[in-house]
């Protein structure tokens, strides 16, 4: 599931060598802001397009209204570090690839994060096993304009592949197999997800502009294919606060494995 060359049935599998990357050996270190990548006990799948109080993108699945557990055995997704625009205030954003949430309690997840903090754009990678804590990937070097591609997959017994790729600097990492053991997933759903974080309540949303997922797959009942394969129900997810839209997911492009993402407020 996780070979460096395109699978046969893939859209668009994102095909490169990984023997080419540095294997970085990153130290997961506990983000203070732990459990922030809450799930969206909100989200609301209506017709044509689901809402949420902290997550815009696209989820997948074999269905949106009951769990089909032990569905879901893989997904992955690439997207380009964005440049923030300035704000007066702290901004926080988080760009992921993950397993369940939406339908279940639990999300296996890894991604990028892009906080606006002191004046300055502050840019790294983290995992997360909700509900436990969210951990930076120390040591992994993430920069503005940077391409990133993530996997998670399911390796059987309780057990996660994480692996996140940096194709810019030439570097990869996997998150160790001691962080990412966890009974009591469903694995019901794949997401492609912007994200306000959450701490206490919903972060302000860092103004990333526009946000590119391409090369997004997923792998649901031993069928691998793009977010709208036709063996599943697929459905966008847009971001809504009390003042209205905060970041909304445009339709899906190419073959259905890219999309957009446009930031509208914190």
């Amino acid at each position: 599931m996780f070979a460096a060359v395109a699978v046969a049935g893939w859209a668009e599998e994102e095909a490169f060598d990984e023997s080419a990357f540095i294997q970085i050996e990153c130290k997961p270190t506990p983000i203070e802001r732990a459990r922030i990548h809450k799930h969206p006990r909100s989200f609301a799948a209506t017709k044509p397009q689901a809402t949420s109080t902290n997550w815009s993108g696209y989820v997948s699945a074999p269905s949106l209204t009951t769990s089909d557990a032990g569905s879901v055995s893989y997904v992955a997704g690439s997207w380009i570090v964005p440049a923030l625009l300035p704000t007066t205030d702290t901004t926080y954003c988080a760009i992921w690839v993950g397993i369940d949430g939406v339908l279940d309690a639990t999300v296996e997840q890894i991604g990028t994060s892009h906080d606006w903090v002191n004046g300055v754009q502050q840019n790294y990678a983290w995992f997360e096993m909700f509900p436990n804590g969210a951990y930076e990937l120390t040591g992994f070097s993430v920069d503005v304009g940077d391409q990133i591609s993530a996997r998670v997959g399911y390796k059987g017994d309780n057990v996660f592949k994480l692996v996140i790729f940096n194709h810019t600097k030439g570097i990869t990492a996997e998150v160790p197999a001691s962080y990412t053991t966890m009974a009591g997933t469903q694995r019901s759903c794949a997401e492609w997800v912007v994200e306000a974080p959450y701490a206490g309540g919903v972060l302000p949303l860092s103004d990333f502009r526009l946000a590119t997922f391409n090369y997004c797959s997923a792998t649901i009942n031993g069928i691998s294919g793009a977010i709208n394969d036709s063996h599943w129900v697929n459905e966008s997810m847009t971001m809504e606060g009390s003042s209205g839209v905060k970041a909304l997911p445009s339709s899906l492009l190419k073959n259905g494995n890219c999309f957009t993402v446009s930031w509208k407020h914190e």
